[in-house]
């Protein structure tokens, strides 16, 4: 398109807009050489016809002369869409001669470059992905390969592969942020790579450099592309790996050896083996994953994660070009606020990182515990999120930790890592292990964990036998272990002991799994005593002895349930009163939650829970007098399912928004939480959902196949409707909103792909396969869209005092959030008229602050929560608080924040 308004001195932007043109109100406003613009099937006809091409002509030389857009995006008539440089693939420059031969005219033409085809082959030049900046191309554009045949000869190796390999074009694309770090090394053994650097640029600067580097590691992308998709290689790495998942690539020496051989760098099998982070180790670690070479590839095999992604060209033109140059614009981001959300990760993980460094000075080591805290940070947590992004987890994050601890995140259970490090220290403070004699000097525990290990040395992972006998276990003295001798009445005697212990703290032996008592796992064991007392396998005598230390240490009900009755009756014993009616305000939040469920489930207790319950003044009579309490952060199902059926009494359904809160309960984000539960039973398991039944009584389209945003727009047009409406759609649906004619008619566009449940709720609305096939769109004009968007922010406005929304907000089913958001978008473009900015600023000043949403937002919850009492009196909690919930056998002196701390919290 350039290159014809050329011929009559415009634009590109200006003879688009001029083709373009409906109802006198051009709908293209930016166009960039190295983007794209997507015609509809009107706009595709004008434009074949104004350059008097057929368009099967132009269909043959542009890819994507033939691709539409949803019809949403676009109104009536010819009309364009414009895609920038980020969000479609690589493009550059076409071959000068090339194009100077076609048009007869010193002119650039831009193209699509294919990963198989940047090499002109007739005039030898590799054309490079360059951004443009002020309409002219930022860089080179191509480079001379006339001197370095190996380029052509990979470009032929390439196509052949392409045609032989399903996945070679995935396999390529791997390659390439395999060899992205490599280039970027600057390994001194590598005498390739500069070499042809030299013979194919003028200069070896940085920009030369930064748009070369796709070129110059070409021919080594494309063997290691043939090593990766080669389903030999693949069986071969199965093989090396066996079993076991690889920590490093040494686990995998054979993959290694070959890898080296066919790049012809023998030294590189030495630099590769000591990596433990990466894409090629993330690769690695999914080929084995998913048995690659034994059944089809999986997604996750081929996946590169955003940080091993190779840095855009433009980007590195930007930071290699000197400060007295003018930048090179870099790629716009994919969101407004990509950068502020990198940013917010770094000072996240700096944080994290800090704490970690703490840890690992206290312990030694980073196997902590989920539950582990470091002043106040959940570290433990911190480090399971680290560990679940494995290999993809940035570089240079992974060797931050590395450096902490070079086993914080094996391949194998972080219980064994853990349990490691205890024998290890057992070795360190000068005791000797002696397998042949049965590890005597250990604890019991350890000492029958280390001769496990000694019975499946042959199993282990090379790295754990590694560490094994760092510690004098080798594989001799594991064949010679023998097991721990034990005395059983001794270790009966020593449980009891505990039991009765515990039982003195805490009133009762219901403790958790978890739970350990001076050193003893003494949750783990009456579990197991439990367990053999329901098969008839307990000693009578142990039975007895329990129940003397607590009558109902083995409730034929869950022992969760007899934990928090105990919890319950001794905060009743200590002078808490039973307030049904106020929502146990008395009681902590988990009992005050557990005590309004067995209100609810009253009727279906069985009687000895029952005759508990009597204890603590909880009757038959008095079971229905009690409401929950809405304040509650962990509420429990019974909260939920009140009121849900409050709302739904109301509203008649379920259909409410993220933030939506009902009797000061946050509603919203409940059902968000339920609807995940269950969607993540439907994935895991074949059996329905056990709240399903409840909450479909409510609303049987509380959880749609379809999604919520959906059903939420379906139920607001369903309102906007009046009694007996009927539906022109032909017409395009005249005497409806606007925003609910354009949604009706979006419906029928795709009314035969909808769920036949969804097609089901349209015809309710008089919407049938016939009349959605004859719908026509509804045209809007801009100023009535900004009326009707005005409307829903003063309504919101007036409901709760700002408009400082979330992008999924919605009121009356309409968009509210992504309308808010695309005025805020225009105005900072400058585009956003001065009447419109006044109206919106009417509502609420602070409608686009100059700082992010999210602070805004966050000032509007702490102003919310704030109202009804001062700031110093805000109720704090001290983080990571031993409770008798958790069963923890350290006692921890409660403390109360002061005015100051919480206002600086």
């Amino acid at each position: 398109m350039s290159r014809v308004a050329s011929r009559y001195r415009l634009t590109a932007k200006e003879l688009i807009g001029a083709l373009m043109d409906v109802g006198r109100r051009p709908n293209l406003f930016t166009v960039r050489p190295d983007g794209e613009v997507v015609f509809n099937a009107e706009a595709r006809a004008v434009v074949a016809a104004f350059c008097r091409m057929p368009e099967e002509h132009l269909h043959r030389a542009m890819p994507g002369w033939g691709r539409d857009v949803a019809p949403g995006r676009l109104g009536n008539g010819p009309a364009a869409w414009v895609r920038t440089a980020a969000t479609i693939g690589p493009t550059g420059p076409g071959c000068r001669a090339c194009t100077a031969t076609a048009t007869q005219a010193r002119e650039e033409a831009r193209r699509y470059l294919l990963p198989h085809g940047r090499v002109c082959v007739k005039h030898r030049c590799w054309m490079l992905e360059t951004p443009v900046v002020d309409g002219a191309t930022a860089g080179p554009g191509q480079v001379d390969l006339r001197h370095v045949p190996q380029i052509g000869a990979a470009q032929r190796r390439h196509v052949r592969l392409l045609r032989r390999h399903p996945h070679a074009a995935e396999a390529f694309t791997m390659a390439q942020a395999i060899l992205a770090p490599w280039w970027d090394e600057s390994w001194p053994e590598e005498s390739l790579w500069p070499e042809r650097l030299r013979l194919m640029t003028p200069c070896n600067d940085l920009a030369w450099r930064a748009v070369a580097r796709d070129a110059v590691t070409y021919p080594e992308a494309v063997t290691l592309t043939a090593v990766l998709a080669d389903t030999g290689v693949q069986k071969q790495l199965l093989a090396d790996a066996g079993r076991h998942q690889p920590h490093a690539l040494a686990d995998v020496p054979g993959f290694v050896g070959e890898l080296a051989r066919r790049l012809e760098r023998p030294w590189i099998a030495d630099r590769l083996s000591a990596i433990t982070t990466g894409p090629l180790n993330a690769w690695v670690r999914a080929c084995v994953r998913s048995h690659a070479g034994h059944k089809p590839k999986t997604r996750s095999m081929w996946r590169v994660s955003p940080p091993h992604r190779p840095t855009p060209v433009s980007r590195l033109l930007a930071e290699g070009r000197p400060k007295d140059e003018v930048p090179v614009k870099p790629e716009s981001p994919s969101a407004p606020d990509t950068a502020e959300t990198a940013e917010s990760a770094a000072k996240g993980f700096a944080r994290g990182l800090r704490h970690a460094h703490a840890y690992a000075a206290e312990h030694g080591n980073l196997c902590a515990p989920n539950t582990a805290c470091e002043e106040g940070f959940a570290v433990g947590l911190w480090l399971a999120n680290q560990r679940a992004a494995g290999p993809e987890l940035a570089p240079e994050r992974a060797a931050a930790l590395h450096s902490l601890d070079p086993w914080w995140n094996p391949p194998w259970n972080l219980w064994w890592q853990r349990v490691y490090h205890r024998a290890q220290a057992h070795v360190r403070a000068g005791h000797f292990l002696a397998p042949e004699l049965g590890f005597p000097g250990t604890r019991e525990g350890l000492g029958e964990w280390l001769y496990d290990q000694c019975t499946a040395y042959h199993q282990l992972h090379p790295q754990q036998q590694r560490l094994l006998t760092d510690i004098g276990i080798t594989p001799e003295r594991a064949r010679a272990a023998k097991p721990r001798r034990k005395n059983l009445k001794a270790v009966r005697r020593t449980a009891l002991d505990h039991a009765r212990s515990y039982a003195a703290r805490h009133g009762h032996l219901c403790a958790p799994t978890s739970v350990c008592q001076d050193g003893f796992a003494i949750g783990k064991w009456l579990h197991s005593q439990r367990v053999r007392a329901r098969r008839g396998q307990l000693e009578p005598a142990l039975n007895q002895a329990l129940a003397v230390i607590d009558s109902w240490w083995n409730p034929p009900w869950p022992t969760d349930w007899q934990r928090e009755h105990h919890i319950a009756q001794a905060a009743v014993a200590a002078g808490a009163l039973l307030d049904p009616e106020a929502g146990f305000r008395n009681f902590d939040d988990h009992t005050g939650q557990w005590l309004y469920a067995q209100y609810v489930n009253y009727t279906v207790l069985q009687p000895g829970q029952q005759h508990l319950l009597a204890r603590l003044g909880i009757t038959e009579p008095v079971a229905g007098t009690a409401v929950p309490n809405p304040t509650t952060r962990h509420p429990a199902m019974e909260t939920g399912l009140y009121y849900a059926r409050s709302w739904a009494a109301k509203h008649g359904n379920l259909d409410l928004s993220r933030t939506a809160h009902y009797g000061g309960f946050p509603l919203g984000r409940w059902l968000v939480r339920q609807r995940h539960q269950a969607n993540l039973h439907h994935e895991r398991f074949d059996s329905p959902w056990p709240h399903e039944e409840s909450l479909a009584r409510i609303d049987p389209y509380w959880n749609p196949p379809w999604g919520m945003v959906w059903q939420r727009r379906y139920q607001a047009a369903r309102a906007q409707l009046a009694p007996g409406q009927t539906l022109a759609p032909d017409k395009g649906f005249p005497g409806t909103p606007d925003w609910t004619g354009q949604w009706l008619y979006g419906q029928c566009a795709v009314y035969d792909e909808l769920h036949p449940r969804q097609q089901q709720l349209l015809t309710e609305l008089g919407l049938t396969a016939e009349s959605a096939r004859a719908a026509r769109p509804r045209r809007i004009a801009q100023a009535a869209a900004f009326a009707a968007g005005l409307v829903h922010a003063r309504g919101w406005a007036d409901q709760h005092g700002h408009l400082a929304v979330t992008g999924d907000t919605s009121h009356d089913g309409y968009p509210l959030g992504k309308w808010l958001a695309h005025q805020r978008k225009r105005a900072a473009r400058g585009r956003l008229p001065d009447d419109r900015a006044r109206a919106l600023a009417a509502l609420d000043p602070w409608w686009n602050p100059p700082w992010t949403m999210r602070w805004q937002q966050a000032l509007h919850t702490a102003r919310t929560h704030t109202i009804s009492q001062p700031l110093g009196t805000t109720p704090t909690s001290t983080p990571c608080r031993p409770s008798p919930r958790n069963g923890c056998s350290h006692n921890a002196p409660a403390t109360t924040a002061s005015t100051t701390d919480s206002t600086s919290s």
